[in-house]
């Protein structure tokens, strides 16, 4: 199975934000939700494998009523880098809760600029890339 470019474009999205639950997903790829559900279910399994479910998810009371978290694995990393896309290597992290949350502030931070054309989000490379920084 070759990954969509669609595929390629959540596997960016993980890039920026480790981890994202299927609905922040669903915000910045659009279509159907139910499509996508079933979309980021199929490249989490064998033997695609492209997308990792934390297990760290679990450990939540209310984990069965949540949305699905998702990172980029090991062989969505491969298929950006084939096409010379940068990536972060997967890693461990210890407080799997904060980086969710800093993943989704920071994400919903770029949602709402997408909305506002008046504004515009400006990413970390692309302020350290300045000369003025």
């Amino acid at each position: 199975m070759r990954p969509t470019d669609r595929d390629v474009e959540i596997f960016k999205l993980l890039t920026r934000y480790r981890y994202l639950p299927s609905d922040y997903i669903h915000a910045f790829v659009g279509g159907n939700m139910k499509a996508l559900s079933r979309r980021l279910n199929f490249l989490s399994r064998k033997p695609n494998l492209y997308l990792a479910r934390p297990h760290q998810q679990r450990d939540n009371a209310d984990a069965n009523y949540r949305r699905l978290i998702y990172e980029l694995d090991e062989r969505g990393s491969r298929v950006l880098r084939e096409r010379g896309l940068s990536f972060l290597p997967k890693s461990h992290h210890r407080n799997f809760a904060h980086e969710l949350m800093v993943a989704q502030i920071m994400a919903s931070v770029e949602l709402g600029t997408k909305e506002n054309k008046n504004i515009r989000h400006i990413t970390w490379s692309e302020i350290l890339a300045s000369e003025k920084t």
